[in-house]
């Protein structure tokens, strides 16, 4: 039984059994045996709420078991980097934490010499080495800064584009 299926029958049993145990629990009341009906009452609600716990075989898609919580991924955005820029944020403000899926840069001239990233105020990360003639490619790198937002350099005749979740 799927197990949205499972927890909609669980939760019905619990308001079934629920009622009949206030319903039993005024009747004892009333017959003046009342502490032993909460003492039932508070047995069978344990029963009932160990019942109700479900526990999935596999994890779910998103699933981040080590931090109890579930990842949702949104789409990427992207920042353009124009020749010749020095330290320019990707992103409004930038931000550690910010994910850098991908940078692809169009050298337009040979020589176009480097582009790189930084992590915040880390060292310089070299993205493209020098190129002879002109071309363009895509670097997928999928990190996460740590520092602060990411930042990138781009040389004479080269223009980039970060792609990924910025701030």
């Amino acid at each position: 039984m799927p197990t949205v299926r499972r927890s909609l029958w669980s939760l019905w049993l619990v308001c079934i059994v629920c009622l009949g145990l206030s319903i039993g629990g005024y009747a004892l009341a009333a017959s003046g045996l009342a502490d032993k009906g909460m003492e039932r009452l508070a047995q069978a609600w344990d029963v009932v709420s160990q019942a109700i716990k479900v526990t999935l075989a596999t994890t779910l898609a998103g699933e981040d078991i080590t931090n109890d919580v579930l990842r949702v991924e949104s789409t990427f955005d992207y920042e353009t980097v124009a020749a010749s820029q020095s330290d320019q944020v990707l992103g409004t403000t930038g931000a550690a934490g910010d994910l850098l899926h991908a940078v692809h840069c169009v050298w337009t001239a040979a020589p176009a010499a480097v582009a790189s990233i930084k992590d915040g105020t880390g060292s310089a990360i070299n993205v493209f080495e020098v190129k002879a003639a002109a071309g363009s490619q895509t670097v997928v790198l999928d990190i996460v800064s740590a520092d602060g937002g990411w930042k990138m350099t781009t040389s004479t005749n080269m223009t980039c584009i970060g792609i990924g979740r910025f701030s």
